[in-house]
């Protein structure tokens, strides 16, 4: 019997069984491989702490605390698995095109400037026009930011569980049909455990159907292009709200984004697809032709009030999830993953996250 079953195979429950197998807990990570429009598939892979839902404020040590994670344990992983998940870090510019935008981006600048490793720098109109020429003559300015790092998903995902390999987790595929305490089954087949991990996203409806209606969690299509840009490319990831052109490699960027309510449709449409590129042009009017050769979508799954969840489900003894990070589930995935194996292995959570226990939703 293992000690640990992790149901969900996306980067959250692969950082869970990396953690906890290399504090020598047997775990085995369930991977059903069928959804294709998981939040960790169709990613530009920022890892970006400083800014989301509760930051500035409750979330922002533990934002901080997953991007230490991240730098700390990405060169064991990639030494691990033997596979480059292309971490970096990055710059971007995000832009104002009014003074509501001016105003929203400015107060980012002082919690880059009092984190190591961070820094911000506002550009007036003038300037930002010369550093990147493609922009909009009708942009006010801009905060030009550095210390945010990114990551290929696809890649990075692979890596952690590879190195979870190492410290002895197993991996099956398949589909989970059912949990309840200390067991779940998987194509017909039942697994005991002493502990059982969800990390299922907007799916934990039909795994956990008895869960309270405080917490269930809810799917946010979020809708992306590949594509190569001709000619000289931005100096940095060039973003404004949800928008943004995001570099792969050289030429090749991801070009974001949408935040859609369609339920669990993960179907990518022309309808996305223009508001993708109509976000792109505002920005940067000026820019070279766009050769888009991949639209993908992402279903993120979002709590009640924009926050993870962390901890024991409530009826469902040693039953914890981790799970609802929405937009910020590459970031957050280390730091869950890292607490979850705290919880199983000393019986509770870092005193500083206790907040995002599930209990605080349920009336």
């Amino acid at each position: 019997m293992d000690e640990v079953v992790v149901v969900g195979g996306g980067i959250t429950g692969a950082f869970a069984g990396y953690f906890l197998a290399k504090r020598s807990v047997r775990v085995t990570l369930i991977d059903d491989a069928s959804p294709e429009h998981t939040a960790t598939k169709n990613n530009p892979g920022g890892i970006n702490p400083l800014h989301g839902p509760g930051i500035p404020g409750e979330m922002e040590p533990f934002a901080m605390h997953a991007y230490r994670l991240h730098a700390a344990h990405q060169q064991d992983i990639q030494q691990r698995s033997g596979v480059d998940p292309d971490y970096r870090v990055v710059a971007r510019v995000e832009l104002a095109f009014s003074q509501e935008d001016v105003h929203r981006i400015q107060a980012l600048a002082p919690l880059y400037e009092r984190n190591d490793g961070f820094s911000a720098q506002w550009l007036n109109q003038a300037h930002i026009r010369r550093t990147y020429p493609a922009v909009s003559a009708d942009v006010l300015g801009g905060l030009q930011m550095k210390g945010n790092a990114c990551v290929d998903t696809h890649a990075y995902r692979r890596a952690v569980v590879l190195a979870a390999q190492t410290y002895g987790m197993e991996q099956i595929q398949g589909h989970a049909e059912h949990v309840a305490p200390g067991l779940v089954r998987i194509s017909g087949r039942n697994l005991h455990c002493k502990h059982v991990v969800l990390s299922v996203g907007p799916w934990l409806d039909r795994l956990v159907p008895e869960l309270e209606a405080g917490l269930h969690i809810t799917a946010l299509k979020g809708q992306m292009l590949r594509a190569t840009v001709k000619g000289a490319p931005p100096a940095t990831d060039v973003t404004w709200g949800l928008h943004g052109l995001y570099q792969i490699v050289g030429n090749e960027y991801w070009l974001g984004g949408t935040k859609e309510d369609t339920g669990l449709d993960g179907e990518p449409d022309e309808q996305g697809k223009a508001e993708v590129l109509a976000g792109v042009r505002k920005m940067l009017p000026h820019l070279e032709a766009l050769d888009v050769h991949e639209h993908v979508a992402g279903l993120r799954p979002c709590t009640s009030d924009g926050l993870p969840l962390l901890g024991v489900l409530p009826e469902l003894e040693n039953t914890v999830i981790a799970d609802g990070s929405g937009s910020k589930g590459i970031l957050y995935s280390a730091a869950l993953g890292e607490q979850v194996a705290r919880l199983v292995c000393e019986g509770q959570t870092d005193p500083r996250f206790e907040f995002l226990s599930p209990a605080r939703l349920l009336s």
